[in-house]
């Protein structure tokens, strides 16, 4: 009877902390999942690591990696898309033969089985920087001297995702007019969510979108548009009936990216700093670099400056897959990390500052009102309806 009642009382604490939980709160599952090295781990998204491979599955795995070489550079691409899926299905960890895979696949035009891949062979990557145990692999390549120097896989890897995402957007080949921007901007974006100076809301419901790289903006627009980002507000604003078409899109980007930024952005609590710079140079700075400037040519957007309470929710809409746009090194990365470790990297993040080039004067003194500083005169046009296009 006593062992009955223990039962009973333990499980009444458990309905009664299920009853506590605030409506709408769901429990986060997390997924074990084993290593290469027969090891363990907490992620929050599904595991892709396989387990311990055999000896003789990798040798098999390096054999048919290099078959699959040597068809790719005879010209032989369905013999080495064959020979390169043979690799990874003796050796499922394999980054290289998956990072052969997609470069075999994007040259047989396979879109999306260059891209998964890719994301592949950047999971399997990702491991090892996490893993005490594991180096990152380096590839050895020669320029056009001769001379051997060694390139990461990661970066390899990531650099091919890029190529491919700047080929698939020509509307990046159309250069912006900062006028007609201006104008679609202050009808459509400026009233009730960016703020005519592009600052957002410091309580972070909206970004700070001044100064933010056109590419960037152009590339997110697309994939609301496309729905690869799940943004009910923001999707009427980014339909063609709405904004305009590509040379629209391009304008109002243009228009953006030279506007000067706040000083005061909404930053975190400031508690636990170090905790997050170091959360930063391990995992988010080989991207959006030292200090979260990004970087235009690959679509990493410019995250210094940026309001906390927004960065936090960005990531965890990525984890939730909202975002199906983000990069899949990012997508990894987040389910490793934990809830208290997000909010600890993006407290550090808000408090990256961005050149004072970039800044406006004062936070008095919105961008709308300094025409002579933008560089853009006022116009005297006005949009009205969608007749400009």
């Amino acid at each position: 009877m006593t062992d009955l009642n223990h039962r009973l009382r333990i499980g009444g604490l458990i309905l009664l902390c299920l009853l506590l939980l605030p409506v709408g709160v769901e429990a986060k599952r997390l997924y074990q999942c084993g290593t290469p090295k027969g090891g363990q781990y907490l992620s929050r998204v599904p595991c892709e690591l396989s387990g311990p491979v055999s000896p003789q599955s990798r040798r098999l795995s390096k054999k048919y990696a290099n078959l699959s070489h040597k068809a790719s550079k005879e010209g032989n691409l369905e013999e080495a898309r064959k020979h390169a899926e043979s690799a990874v299905r003796y050796d499922p960890n394999n980054a290289i033969a998956y990072l052969n895979l997609g470069v075999i696949n994007n040259r047989l035009g396979d879109t999306e089985g260059a891209q998964e891949a890719y994301r592949k062979a950047l999971v399997r990557e990702f491991y090892k920087r996490i893993s005490p145990q594991q180096k990152e692999t380096y590839i050895q390549k020669k320029d056009k001297n001769g001379k051997a120097s060694g390139v990461s896989l990661t970066d390899m890897v990531m650099k091919y995702w890029n190529v491919h995402k700047r080929r698939s957007d020509p509307i990046l080949n159309l250069k912006g007019d900062l006028q007609r921007g201006r104008l679609i901007y202050e009808a459509k974006c400026s009233r009730k969510c960016h703020q005519p100076d592009g600052w957002g809301l410091t309580d972070g419901s909206y970004p700070q979108i001044a100064g933010q790289y056109r590419e960037v903006q152009i590339k997110q627009l697309l994939d609301i548009r496309q729905r690869n980002r799940d943004n009910p507000t923001m999707f009427r604003f980014a339909l063609p009936s709405e904004v305009g078409g590509e040379q629209a899109i391009s304008d109002v980007s243009a228009y953006i990216a030279q506007l000067k930024m706040t000083r005061h952005n909404g930053v975190g609590p400031g508690n636990f700093l170090r905790e997050g710079q170091s959360l930063y140079e391990r995992f988010c700075q080989r991207c959006h670099g030292k200090n979260g400037e990004g970087n235009a040519k690959e679509f990493y957007p410019r995250i210094q400056g940026q309001h906390f309470n927004y960065l936090v929710r960005q990531y965890n809409w990525i984890r939730d897959n909202k975002r199906r746009n983000a990069h899949p090194l990012k997508m990894f990365q987040i389910g490793y990390m934990t809830d208290s470790e997000v909010n600890k990297v993006m407290d550090y993040v808000s408090r990256l500052k961005p050149q004072p080039q970039d800044l406006s004067d004062s936070s008095l003194v919105p961008n709308h009102q300094r025409d002579t500083l933008q560089g853009v005169p006022a116009a005297e046009e006005k949009l009205d309806g969608g007749g400009l296009f």
